[in-house]
């Protein structure tokens, strides 16, 4: 797909997550008065906003800072895991209506009450991903608990899939859907099925997917647009798009972790056609970099990059070389993962840059806000560190 670049080993991403990511969020994130994060930080690590507290970034914060104990970090890395844990389960719970509050102020009390099916989803991952760091039996027992307000509410049965936004009390459902929610349950439901080791999470997981494929994915085109009707149904003339390269990869690298679990082969080849698809229309051959959307024939929509989509594009390919061993695949992962060194970390002031324009100057200002909170940078060197870690383990024996 790209030329060949200078290897990266796994070590090195341990280290950046590490050392470049996770010490500026435990310095200036953390609410050392009220508890739990404050996520609004312009490029500087300074507080833009210091009463907004959303579900969002403080799941997607209790997710980084368990990797960085999962990846032998420093103490503090509990420190900061459990005061977003305590935070979240104290004050984001609705006892009256169940499910998750979308933001509460600085103190916890409840600014914005619907329930967003895209924020419970990151609420399992970040509860599952706790039991995982420290043995927590009350995370995992909430995380079960998530999914059981999601099936008792949320599910739809006659259509399939989740819907994506409710009111406090599960009424007034949006008559649109998207297919991001479904997404990232996947991802959930499989962190809480490797924790609890109950295939009633991976089964929903491999439907989701089935419902992915079947239903959402254009088959024409070879990609997926981002919103539905209400029944799944397309838009017309492609009011559903844009495609996003990085959810494309995404999709995939998430098909690929189903698919290892033994379930259909189709998903692997779907895995395969989205990368294909991300890389020949979305990955800028002058400049480098995946830009941020393109319609279904590939054109470019949005030629900003965007930092998360060139995460998803690391990991993708390299799970598919994991499959295939196909050279194309690992120079592509290669060149991916340069491409973020090079460009997106924030030399000056740590971390990395929101967006970057097509030829690869600084867009984005803030360090984090209401989504962002460099969830997927630590996930991205996490999961590389773990898969380069194990091959090179297998190599050895």
């Amino acid at each position: 797909m790209m030329r060949s670049c200078e290897p990266l080993d796994a070590e090195t991403f341990r280290q950046h997550a590490l050392t470049d990511i996770l010490p500026y969020w435990y310095e200036h994130s953390l609410d050392r008065e009220f508890g739990g994060y404050i996520p609004q930080l312009d490029r500087r690590w300074r507080i833009t906003d210091p009463n907004r507290k959303n579900l969002v970034p403080t799941a997607r914060l209790i997710y980084n800072f368990c990797q960085g104990r999962l990846l032998e970090g420093p103490e503090w890395c509990a420190e900061a895991a459990r005061s977003g844990v305590d935070f979240l389960l104290k004050n984001f719970w609705d006892d009256e209506y169940g499910g998750w509050y979308w933001q509460v102020d600085r103190k916890g009390k409840p600014r914005e009450d619907h329930k967003a099916t895209y924020g419970h989803a990151f609420a399992i991952l970040a509860l599952s991903e706790f039991n995982r760091a420290f043995a927590d039996a009350q995370a995992l027992q909430m995380a079960k608990k998530t999914f059981d307000v999601l099936e008792e509410h949320v599910y739809d049965g006659e259509h399939g899939g989740y819907r994506s936004s409710l009111g406090r009390d599960w009424t007034k459902p949006e008559d649109m859907r998207s297919q991001n929610p479904q997404m990232h349950l996947v991802e959930a439901l499989l962190a809480l099925y490797e924790v609890s080791r109950d295939r009633k999470y991976l089964s929903r997981a491999a439907e989701l997917c089935r419902l992915m494929n079947d239903r959402l994915f254009d088959h024409e085109h070879g990609c997926l647009p981002e919103f539905f009707h209400d029944d799944w149904s397309d838009f017309p003339e492609h009011q559903g798009d844009p495609v996003e390269p990085g959810h494309q990869m995404e999709w995939a690298w998430l098909l690929l972790r189903v698919y290892a679990y033994g379930q259909e082969p189709v998903f692997f080849e779907r895995a395969e056609q989205m990368v294909a698809f991300a890389w020949e229309h979305g990955w800028d051959e002058e400049f480098g970099g995946f830009y941020t959307t393109l319609s279904r024939t590939g054109e470019v929509k949005n030629s900003r990059k965007s930092f998360w989509q060139q995460c998803e594009g690391v990991m993708a390919p390299l799970w598919l070389w994991g499959h295939t061993q196909e050279e194309g695949h690992w120079n592509a992962f290669e060149c991916a993962a340069r491409y973020c060194f090079e460009h997106f970390v924030d030399r000056e002031h740590g971390g990395w840059f929101g967006g970057l324009s097509r030829g690869n100057r600084p867009s984005g200002g803030h360090k984090g806000g209401a989504w962002k909170a460099d969830y997927h940078m630590v996930q991205m060197c996490a999961e590389v560190y773990r898969f380069l870690s194990a091959r090179a383990s297998s190599k050895g024996q």
